[in-house]
């Protein structure tokens, strides 16, 4: 019995230390904005509020505008784009040259697919 608790215990400890997210996007909508992909990956970190990409896209140029409680708000200058990700519905939208282009996104501790 003693070593189930220490097992349950160790396992939430180690599950705390563990602040990045894995988001696995996929497009919602079919748009002919074709610079970016169908799915793409990124990091999330809600503590240190940062984002990097894991796999999939062009939108490694993304910066930071804002990082909310409910959204995060990226500008790419590159592609001339905004992207927001709403954390509460999980959505990231990507707002271009008179397009636009939506993904649902799951969120979890797991590693992404590489694509």
């Amino acid at each position: 019995m003693f070593f189930l608790i220490l097992f349950v215990f160790v396992l939430l400890k180690f599950e705390a230390f563990t602040q990045d997210k894995i988001l696995n996007c996929f497009e919602i909508n079919d748009s002919e904005y074709s610079i970016f992909s169908s799915e793409f990956s990124k990091s999330i970190n809600f503590k240190n509020k940062t984002l990097s990409n894991v796999s999939g896209g062009n939108n490694y140029f993304d910066r930071i505008v804002l990082f909310g409680r409910n959204e995060i708000i990226l500008q790419n200058r590159i592609f001339d784009t905004f992207s927001t990700y709403n954390i509460n519905k999980k959505v990231w939208t990507i707002y271009g040259n008179e397009q636009v282009k939506r993904y649902n996104c799951n969120e979890g501790n797991y590693r992404a697919p590489l694509w």
